[in-house]
């Protein structure tokens, strides 16, 4: 047996304040772009750029930063966070309206047939919004079916995995920035000074080039406009808070920054040196996985962000050091990161199918693998000068 009785209690549900926040922006799109066309063209930065690399670079930021200035300047203004919805579209808002429009009048007339218009109106809204999210999810799962890295960056996006990013919690960001700093630098002084302790024990007979033979790279190749624009087309395009000019206003003005863009690309590649304002990077902490101790330092991995311009002259570079590689034959060909239509699923179908090949012949198979702690980050930056 069992007794049912109605317990009855008030709450004081109050509505959260919505989240505001400041933010400082630029009117990009209201920007004159024949106006801003021309400023460029009068400039010095097209009208007489310099040779030296770094005072083309100082040159190129100035003119930039002024000519924004001038025509989008920058100004503050407080907005309302709005939660992440890409599915949402003017049809369900407007079904929205009409919604609480037939809950108010069913609210004052209290008539059936107004609670059943408001019922109709509520049951078409959420059909909308289930449509509208599924094909949204189609659509960006069809359009990203051959980039698996974007594809698992929009999936973990909509499960809500790793937004927003978690860091330790500090007194203040310049302390926890110098905190994740030093902790950064050690660990790589410590990697190296292992690596040193191991070179000495090392056979003075036994260097890394004895097995390379080859026609060595003397030197880098100017690049024409037309590769430029090549680049820059097929560059991601993303805007870094190093650059001095939103990557979409850049690429409306392409063919006026071409080839000044084209120019600092050469002149690096002809002097040999990367430009100051090239090796500036934006570095922000990355949790390794999302389960792991946000106040651990030693969980994040360090993601640093470059200038778009500066990624052009990393590709030039890539280009022409990959072609001289593949030309004389000094590739590894079982390599299978960096490599044009090579990738972890290439290196994959390559190790099982040798311990398959293995097993068929009645061998014993043994899988080595090998992970290097840091290894970018443990280049020496001596040699690469």
């Amino acid at each position: 047996m069992s007794d049912h009785f109605m317990i009855s209690f008030e709450f004081d549900l109050q509505k959260l304040p919505p989240v505001k926040k400041c933010v400082v922006c630029r009117n990009i799109k209201g920007i004159p772009l024949d106006v801003f066309r021309e400023d460029l063209l009068s400039s010095k930065l097209v009208l007489n750029p310099t040779s030296d690399i770094d005072e083309l670079m100082d040159l190129y930021v100035s003119t930039l930063d002024d000519l924004l200035d001038k025509h989008s300047p920058s100004v503050t203004r407080t907005i309302t966070v709005q939660p992440n919805a890409p599915w949402y579209n003017y049809d369900i808002q407007t079904a929205k309206v009409h919604r609480r429009r037939t809950e108010r009048k069913w609210s004052k007339s209290g008539l059936e047939v107004d609670r059943q218009i408001y019922q109709q109106a509520r049951t078409d809204l959420k059909k909308l919004i289930r449509n509208a999210k599924l094909t949204y999810c189609r659509e960006m799962i069809l359009s990203n079916s051959n980039n698996p890295k974007v594809l698992w960056n929009q999936l973990s996006k909509l499960l809500g995995k790793g937004d927003p990013k978690p860091l330790p919690t500090e007194e203040s960001d310049e302390i926890l920035s110098e905190k994740f700093n030093s902790y950064f630098i050690t660990k790589i002084d410590n990697i190296r000074a292992v690596l040193r302790s191991l070179q000495s024990s090392t056979p003075k007979d036994i260097t890394a080039h004895d097995h390379i033979s080859g026609e060595r790279l003397a030197q880098f190749e100017p690049v024409l406009e037309s590769e430029v624009l090549t680049l820059l087309k097929k560059s991601k395009q993303t805007t870094c808070e190093l650059d001095h000019i939103p990557t979409s206003l850049l690429m409306k003005v392409s063919d006026v920054l071409i080839p000044v863009i084209t120019h600092i690309v050469n002149t690096s590649l002809q002097t040999g040196r990367v430009p100051k304002a090239f090796k500036e990077a934006v570095v922000k902490p990355l949790l390794k996985k999302q389960n792991l101790d946000v106040n651990t330092l030693s969980n994040y991995r360090p993601v640093s962000n470059l200038s778009f311009t500066s990624k052009i002259l990393e590709k030039a570079v890539a280009k022409q050091l990959t072609q001289h590689l593949d030309t004389h034959g000094l590739s590894c060909k079982f390599q299978s990161a960096y490599k044009r239509s090579h990738s972890t699923k290439t290196a994959l179908v390559r190790v099982v199918n040798d311990l398959r090949s293995v097993v068929d012949r009645g061998d014993l198979g043994m899988l080595v693998l090998l992970d290097l702690s840091a290894a970018f980050h443990t280049i020496d930056h001596e040699i690469l000068k």
